[in-house]
């Protein structure tokens, strides 16, 4: 520029400020901009400062996580001559008889000693349902020493239960948690061993040879002669099937993110196809900035 050169005498034809529309100055001197607060600064209404949740699920360990072991033992089982046979049997306090598997008397060769009359009372049903079974002697052996054995008497049943109890079991996780000294009885391991025993509270307690002790919050070592039987919940990790997604909006952030990348072209001007010498003198005022007092323009 000049000196003394005035932009009012000026006969170059130069855009008009573009804030307040006068031609004396430029858009970067005019007073009215300095009352204007920059668009980092304005007050956030109250919308601005809404933060918004979305998709949260909770990954708190629930009952479907937790498996429930019954208490059971694999057993030696024998008639009244010398065969034997491995037999998986189910502890029932629940129950006031004991039963034993029709295919299992058979195998064994066991003889009905009497019959008896009972009213079965299955879950939920109101009125019993007579039935008579057939009454037989066998004698179940412990397969750790000191081999120690008991004699009941067992009514034979076509089935006990057709459940496969431990199907969503992992035997590694049992054996992680037991103590050193244990001699389980059960190895929990997925076989088409069924249910062929179940010994009902008239013999349940003389198979127990000691008291039960907690090893973990809801998990019991019950000693019988059988060996130790597990009785309780565990808690399983593989069922862990659920996740944690926290998704977190906020309009408030968002809007100075637009804002700080919209710095960069805050003081270029808008580009044409063809830019003529008129219009980039006209322009020229627009790019103009002050720093450290002096006037800077980029180069064209």
């Amino acid at each position: 520029m000049m000196h003394k050169h005035l932009m009012s005498k000026c006969q170059v034809k130069i855009s008009p400020c573009e804030t307040c529309q006068s031609s004396q100055h430029n858009f970067l001197f005019c007073p009215k901009n300095k009352a204007k607060s920059s668009p980092l600064n304005e007050p956030k209404s109250e919308t601005d400062q809404k933060i918004i949740l979305s998709s949260v699920m909770n990954s708190q360990d629930k009952p479907g996580n937790f498996v429930t072991l019954l208490q059971t033992a694999k057993v030696e089982i024998q008639g009244n001559g010398s065969q034997k046979v491995m037999a998986m049997l189910l502890f029932d306090s629940g129950s006031q008889k004991s039963f034993v598997r029709s295919d299992l008397k058979q195998a064994l060769k066991l003889k009905t000693i009497r019959k008896e009359k009972l009213l079965i009372y299955t879950f939920s049903k109101r009125q019993p349902e007579e039935r008579i079974y057939e009454v037989v002697a066998l004698k179940i052996n412990s397969q750790f020493p000191p081999y120690q054995s008991i004699n009941i008497e067992a009514l034979a049943s076509d089935e006990i239960t057709g459940a496969d109890i431990y199907a969503n079991i992992n035997p590694r996780l049992i054996q992680s948690i037991l103590p050193a000294s244990c001699l389980i009885s059960d190895s929990y391991e997925k076989t088409n061993l069924q249910i062929q025993i179940l010994l009902g509270a008239d013999y349940l307690y003389n198979a127990m040879s000691g008291e039960a002790r907690k090893i973990q919050k809801n998990l019991y070592l019950q000693p019988t002669l059988f060996g130790d039987t597990l009785i309780g919940q565990i808690f399983n990790p593989e069922d862990m099937k659920q996740m944690c997604a926290l998704h977190v909006s906020s309009n408030a952030i968002q809007n100075d993110l637009k804002s700080l990348w919209e710095i960069d072209s805050l003081l270029m001007p808008n580009e044409s196809p063809e830019m003529k010498p008129s219009d980039t003198l006209c322009n020229f005022g627009k790019e103009l900035t002050i720093t450290n007092n002096r006037y800077e323009c980029p180069l064209q």
